[in-house]
């Protein structure tokens, strides 16, 4: 509730103070059924206000953050930081990892370790070491070549091969699917499949990989031009 009261007072408060302290759960296993149990903290799961609620929980959240960057999507948060080394990255990181670490304990909230990942981005040309050893109360965080993130691959040169080889996969699949019902139905419907099941695919986050090389865009084309 201080949360809210932090960013809303009077009438647009108010539903909410009489909501949230009614709240209570039980738990049900086949025929047995517990005791109610009143819900001190937390966000209701389930609730139209959920959403709202929880990232009313998170707001203050980057407050805490002072050496690195934030970027929060929901339940997904990521903290980045650049630097001369990797030494001086990590360091960065960890800094704000254990200020992160203090706030979620207050919060009365618990991270995953183990979906949480770390990830260096380099050049080409870079010669040094690529190791951070971050770690959250002393869990070490595994560090990744890879990962998907709202939905795009990212790797560590960001030359975007492996997103684009699963890009491909994927449009194979269901460029495949349409060729098998393609007799079966008008060029109407075949067109309509193939905007709404192929171009999405193609479209979502493109403008994150244009930078990718002209091989992988010649794979994309290729499709394309099966598709025709």
């Amino acid at each position: 509730m201080q949360e809210i009261g932090s960013i809303w007072s009077g009438w647009q408060c108010k539903p909410l103070v009489f909501e949230l302290p009614l709240r209570a759960q039980i738990t049900k296993y086949k025929t047995g059924r517990s005791s109610v149990g009143k819900i001190t903290h937390g966000v209701p799961q389930g609730s139209i206000l959920g959403p709202l609620l929880f990232i009313v929980y998170l707001n203050d959240l980057p407050l805490n953050v002072h050496e690195t960057n934030i970027l929060m999507y929901a339940d997904d948060t990521v903290l980045y930081a650049a630097g001369k080394s990797v030494f001086e990255v990590a360091s960065k990181l960890q800094e704000d990892l254990d200020r992160v670490s203090i706030w979620l304990k207050a919060n009365k909230l618990t991270l995953n370790v183990a979906k949480t990942k770390s990830m260096v981005f380099r050049t080409l040309y870079f010669q040094g070491g690529t190791e951070l050893h971050l770690n959250i109360d002393g869990a070490p965080l595994e560090q990744v070549p890879i990962f998907k993130y709202l939905g795009t691959w990212l790797d560590e040169k960001l030359n975007f091969n492996f997103h684009i080889d699963k890009l491909c996969n994927k449009t194979r699949r269901r460029l495949g699917s349409i060729s098998r019902v393609r007799k079966y139905v008008t060029s109407d419907i075949a067109l309509s499949l193939y905007m709404s099941l192929v171009v999405p695919h193609f479209d979502f986050g493109d403008i994150i990989y244009v930078h990718t090389s002209n091989e992988n865009f010649s794979k994309l084309q290729i499709l394309q031009n099966n598709a025709c």
